[in-house]
């Protein structure tokens, strides 16, 4: 189809420069005066004449040569082109024209300077135009990659979203399920702070960016929604520092990395376990970063570590913040670190 589109857009292209040519020259000829037959078949066999150079010149000089930056070979073909039609119009445009066109009796209507300057200008502005027709083409064509590109984006996007509701979704019935075994009193108020959560998933987590405040509430809901499976004995401490609570993020970006703090962090056979979660922001730039107990071992912890929810955040990163993040994981012995910085513009490496 792109074939088709490109010879139709040349074809256009062609009838419209070439009846512009016409009508121009056949002006000059006539100079200014209603034409007569033999201004128009002057100004016909002229253009005929001048055809083949010019298209050579706008489809494989132009293109092979110009827009590729060879220049010298370029300057040296176009001056060649230019002394061959010289010589060949002064040797044989009028003899053709007398031969071809017995009736009439053509007198030059111009010097052979003068016809090689119309003919230069020809060149000229057929190769100028030539160039902004393939300049607004390409541009359309650029148009259309991005847009292409943006769906692209918004459908991977999307499916990384679909892949990380479930997966939250699943974590937190079971902790519901925990609790209704248990018959616990907190039963009620933990589905309410689920609730909670999972309308900011379903209704704001579609938008492209999200104020940091909204994030900052979802973790807040997060958080307390977790006490309950945890019975808030544990050490849990969210440290918040923003500069600017409209700062926009990408929704769901941060919720996946305290999921899984929780969930390799708070196991019963830890001892003391903890979560240190703290969240600032300055200027352009918004760091994040969670420190959970280690209960694994290094083998053990790249396995489970590499699950869903830091899978998809490291993908999300690389589609909306190219170049405008850093994501670094550090374990020692006792702790698990997951680091995030992001950028609202691009950052030098």
């Amino acid at each position: 189809m792109d074939y088709i589109f490109q010879k139709k857009r040349n074809v256009v292209f062609n009838i419209a420069l070439w009846f512009l040519y016409y009508i121009v020259l056949l002006f000059i000829f006539s100079q200014g005066k209603t034409p007569i037959n033999i201004d128009y078949i002057y100004t016909f066999g002229f253009l005929v004449f001048a055809a083949i150079p010019m298209l050579f010149n706008i489809y494989f000089l132009v293109p092979r040569l110009l827009q590729k930056g060879k220049y010298v070979w370029f300057s040296v073909t176009f001056i060649v082109i230019i002394i061959v039609f010289w010589q060949c119009y002064t040797d044989l445009f009028e003899r053709l024209l007398n031969a071809t066109f017995k009736d009439y009796y053509f007198i030059s209507y111009q010097t052979n300077l003068q016809a090689i300057t119309k003919f230069v200008l020809l060149l000229i502005v057929s190769m100028l135009l030539k160039i902004f027709e393939n300049w607004l083409y390409f541009n359309a064509l650029q148009q259309k990659l991005l847009q292409a590109e943006n769906q692209r984006i918004q459908i991977q996007l999307t499916h990384l979203r679909s892949q990380i509701n479930p997966h939250f979704l699943f974590n937190s019935l079971n902790v519901i399920y925990a609790l209704a075994i248990e018959k616990k009193e907190e039963t009620p108020e933990a589905i309410v702070q689920l609730s909670d959560v999972l309308r900011y998933i379903i209704y704001d987590a579609d938008a492209d960016r999200i104020k940091l405040k909204e994030e900052i509430v979802l973790l807040k809901n997060y958080l307390a929604f977790q006490k309950f499976r945890t019975h808030g004995l544990e050490d849990i401490t969210f440290d918040i520092t923003i500069e600017d609570e409209d700062f926009e993020i990408y929704p769901m970006l941060l919720l996946p990395l305290v999921e899984n703090a929780f969930k390799h962090g708070m196991e019963k056979k830890v001892a003391k376990p903890f979560i240190k979660i703290s969240l600032a922001q300055e200027g352009t730039r918004c760091h994040f970063q969670i420190v959970n107990h280690n209960n694994n071992t290094q083998q053990k912890t790249k396995a489970v570590y590499s699950g869903v929810g830091l899978e998809n955040i490291q993908h999300n990163l690389e589609i909306v913040y190219p170049k405008r993040h850093q994501f670094h994981i550090k374990e020692t012995a006792e702790t698990f670190t997951v680091s995030l910085q992001i950028h609202q513009k691009e950052t030098k490496k």
